[in-house]
């Protein structure tokens, strides 16, 4: 009888998009930022800083959510691979010239 191998906790594929990664992501931003934006406000007697503060870590949890699972690069790519509606498949050196 063959031993089954359980599954490795390390795969070489691409990333897939776990919810639940994004969301901590988010999640964390906000509270970390945010807390740092709340202890400054408190440290220099502003009350702006607490805003400035989440936006900013929301704006980097969606940066790094894009970097994590591919974001915009993913979908350019699929858009490469398919032909151009003026060219139609054709080669290049096939399309019609514009005069100069």
């Amino acid at each position: 009888m063959a031993q089954q191998q359980p599954p490795s906790e390390h795969s070489d594929g691409p990333p897939y998009g776990d919810p639940w990664l994004a969301f901590s992501y988010l999640v964390s931003g906000a509270t970390i930022y945010g807390l740092l934006g709340w202890g400054l406000d408190q440290w220099l007697g502003t009350k702006f800083l607490v805003v400035i503060g989440i936006l900013t870590g929301v704006a980097l949890a969606i940066y790094m959510t894009f970097g994590r699972f591919g974001g915009l690069a993913a979908r350019q790519d699929k858009r490469c691979d398919k032909p151009d509606k003026k060219s139609q498949g054709r080669r290049e050196s096939e399309l019609p010239r514009e005069p100069e």
